[in-house]
């Protein structure tokens, strides 16, 4: 995980790869995702799409598995990295980890940076307090 500032006003954080699971988490019930990347090994840390949100929120996949989360306009607050083990009650459901990385501010951009998918965030209540499930930890 690697934090550094990209513009004057807004914070990135890199996220590498991380350990592959020993289980396969279950596949029933998923979501479709409404946008897919497409990775290709050979281009390395290339760009290989882009996500904006519309409060300056940036999203970056890049075809080397590596993931870069950012905002234009505001710091970095925190970030987190959780993990989920497989466990004799949960076997396979729920298995694996997340990241997630909030900011502080509000200052929303007047221009978005140019991305291959935009979405809405609406920012009409703070967000909720960070809280571990019972079964959760946090790697650091």
């Amino acid at each position: 995980m690697d934090r550094y500032r990209h513009n004057a006003l807004g914070e990135t954080v890199l996220l590498g790869i991380g350990r592959e699971l020993t289980i396969p988490g279950p596949t029933d019930g998923q979501e479709v995702p409404k946008f897919e990347v497409t990775l290709d090994a050979k281009e390395g840390h290339n760009v290989a799409a882009t996500i904006a949100g519309d409060n300056g929120t940036v999203v970056q996949f890049f075809h080397d598995g590596t993931i870069a989360v950012g905002n234009d306009g505001r710091d970095i607050d925190e970030v987190r990295n959780l993990r989920r083990e497989a466990t004799r009650d949960r076997k396979r459901n729920g298995i694996g980890g997340s990241v997630t990385v909030t900011f502080t501010g509000n200052y929303r951009p007047r221009n978005l940076r140019e991305a291959d998918h935009y979405i809405e965030i609406p920012e009409r209540t703070s967000p909720p307090s960070f809280r571990l499930y019972s079964d959760e930890f946090e790697i650091r």
